[in-house]
């Protein structure tokens, strides 16, 4: 499914024979967000008709996920996945795979609806197993952004003291999207050393050792 669109500039994306892309590969996020907001749409709308006449299309967009993205059969997207970050994850994450599970929820509840009751099994059986099975490979118990002797930039912080009893719930973490865009601010106020500091805490911490 394409992502991008370029027939406004004169190009196309086209599937070939020997399943291979030309210019656009198909996007992970992109292609498993759709289907969600397709099942938002029909839910918000009550469109019964918009759902039905997609819905071929959608169990398509959906069914793709298994034979491309998943390598070993075990519900967890793993091969290079193209995002519309214009870069490729490699393996499981996160992202991706939550985008996944999202789009088998949507897509269980639309088969359900419309009475295809293999394609809303195959997505319930689905998101269990995988969901279980990320949590196995990526999740620890604990959340770790910054360890040992590594910078970081908190998102909330009290230097004059008063902090809440009950701060903002994510206030200690350490969350790379708001350094940059910290630095960025610091840098365009004229605070240039303020903000390379930040940036250069940023880039240790991801120097391809400890983290990529």
């Amino acid at each position: 499914m394409n992502f991008r669109v370029v027939k406004a500039f004169g190009e196309d994306a086209e599937w070939k024979e020997d399943k291979s892309w030309g210019k656009l590969p198909p996007a992970a996020d992109g292609q498993l967000g759709t289907i969600v907001r397709v099942y938002r749409d029909w839910k918000i709308s009550g469109n019964d008709e918009f759902l039905k006449k997609l819905w071929n299309k959608i169990s398509k967009s959906l069914d793709f996920a298994f034979e491309y993205w998943d390598t070993d059969g075990d519900f967890v997207l793993d091969s290079e996945q193209h995002t519309t970050y214009d870069h490729e994850f490699y393996g499981p994450n996160s992202l991706t795979n939550s985008l996944f599970f999202a789009a088998l929820q949507a897509g269980a509840c639309m088969a359900e609806y419309i009475n295809d009751t293999e394609h809303a099994r195959k997505y319930r059986e689905a998101f269990q197993k995988g969901r279980k099975k990320m949590d196995d490979l990526l999740w620890n118990g604990e959340r770790a952004f910054a360890l040992n002797d590594e910078k970081g930039l908190l998102v909330c912080s009290w230097p004059k003291g008063g902090r809440p009893k009950l701060p903002f719930r994510q206030c200690d973490e350490v969350w790379t999207g708001i350094e940059y865009q910290v630095a960025a601010h610091l840098i365009y106020e004229g605070f240039v050393e303020e903000g390379l500091t930040i940036v250069r805490a940023v880039r240790k911490r991801y120097d391809g050792y400890r983290r990529n």
